[in-house]
């Protein structure tokens, strides 16, 4: 797929629609993110609320800036998966 070595996914939990998107590196995480956001706003006229995520590092927030969505705590509410031991 064009020399990617990985892929972002991600997954509407209401209708479970998917969106893959392949990447060649993982700091390309933010920009492929705003690509989908925009897709997302265009397509179905909604805005993002809620980002889960596993805790990897392409999700840390990059240097706000009030003026963009250059991080994704100002894109939408990140809400780390966390796993519970038994």
């Amino acid at each position: 797929m064009g020399g990617a070595t990985y892929f972002v996914s991600f997954i509407d939990d209401y209708s479970t629609r998917l969106w893959v998107y392949p990447i060649k590196k993982k700091s390309d995480v933010f920009s492929i993110f705003k690509v989908f956001k925009a897709q997302i706003k265009l397509e179905i006229e909604k805005k993002i609320k809620c980002l889960r995520t596993d805790n990897g590092g392409e999700y840390v927030a990059l240097k706000p800036d009030p003026k963009s969505c250059n991080d994704f705590q100002n894109c939408a509410t990140i809400f780390p998966v966390t796993s519970s031991k038994l």
